[in-house]
């Protein structure tokens, strides 16, 4: 799974600061629409990489942005906020969102919207494994099984001969006539031997041996995978993560720490605050009333998720 530790919203909301119109100079730094965009989507796309959510602006919106005093740094975080917010909330945002979960994650939402994890019962959790074995072993190459068969088929000789009741001895036959009419189909027709292998691996676990309920259970099993990965990386979850990350971290800033030059080097005199991550002191770059006009709106998203 891709991992999204980056905090979305100073990310969001360094992209968007240079999407706003103020201060009047930042538009003609070429940062438009669609590069805001971009830079949002990767923000959301993350693979987990730690990396400062300035490296996604141009370097001279950066220096634009830093140049800003604490007032007018407020205002853009009121200008740029709900135009980051619109971005990510769009149905064309969450679509994009959703297509790229499905292509790099197996990640698909079944449903009219994101479903609470249920608890499966017994038999859904035996029918998903029967589907998941029948689905694995079907597709297993046709030299793969032809080399496992022989010994298989020894093995259910073996069962049969050490059979103490007839429940026994009949289940053993069973698979033991099964593992040999595979043998017969390997040259004949290695489709329907794998299929037949498949089936046969359902049934040594307990499973069904209808090849059609097998496929109906492997497609539940694959959907309900899918659901679970969607329902863990779709696009609210992953606002409502970073979001929850932005809050605990902007809350806990000291914006009153002393820094000292080090070595050509602007650090933290305190070292506690010196080994905090770099969302923390990009907060406090940015500035006490910012970072309050910054807080104040990610609460109220939040609690709209």
């Amino acid at each position: 799974m891709s991992k999204f530790t980056n905090s979305l919203l100073p990310l969001t909301l360094a992209c968007g600061l240079a999407a706003a119109s103020i201060p009047a100079g930042l538009p003609a730094l070429d940062w438009t629409h669609d590069k805001m965009l971009e830079a949002t989507k990767m923000a959301t796309e993350s693979s987990g990489i730690e990396r400062p959510a300035s490296r996604l602006l141009d370097g001279r919106v950066r220096k634009a942005v830093a140049a800003l005093d604490e007032p007018a740094r407020v205002a853009l975080v009121r200008e740029a906020a709900p135009r980051v917010k619109a971005i990510l909330m769009s149905e064309a945002f969450r679509a994009a969102h959703d297509a790229w979960l499905r292509q790099a994650h197996n990640a698909v939402r079944h449903g009219s919207a994101p479903r609470p994890a249920a608890t499966p019962n017994v038999d859904d959790m035996q029918r998903q494994l029967a589907g998941q074995m029948y689905a694995t072993y079907s597709a297993m190459p046709v030299e793969a099984i032809r080399m496992m068969l022989p010994a298989e088929i020894e093995s259910h000789r073996e069962n049969l001969k050490t059979s103490d009741n007839a429940t026994d001895r009949a289940r053993n036959q069973d698979l033991l006539n099964r593992a040999k009419a595979i043998e017969g189909l390997l040259a004949s027709d290695p489709e329907k031997a794998r299929k037949a292998y498949g089936i046969l691996k359902s049934v040594e676990a307990g499973g069904p041996a209808d090849e059609a309920a097998l496929t109906a259970a492997s497609n539940e099993s694959a959907a309900a995978a899918q659901q679970a990965n969607y329902d863990r990386m779709n696009l609210n979850a992953v606002l409502a993560k970073s979001l929850d990350e932005f809050i605990r971290t902007a809350a806990s800033v000291d914006f009153a720490a002393q820094t000292t030059q080090r070595a050509n080097r602007t650090v933290f005199v305190n070292a506690a605050h010196e080994s905090r991550s770099w969302q923390w002191k990009m907060i406090y770059r940015f500035g006490a009333a910012p970072a309050r006009e910054a807080l104040a709106f990610a609460r109220q998203w939040r609690k709209e998720l």
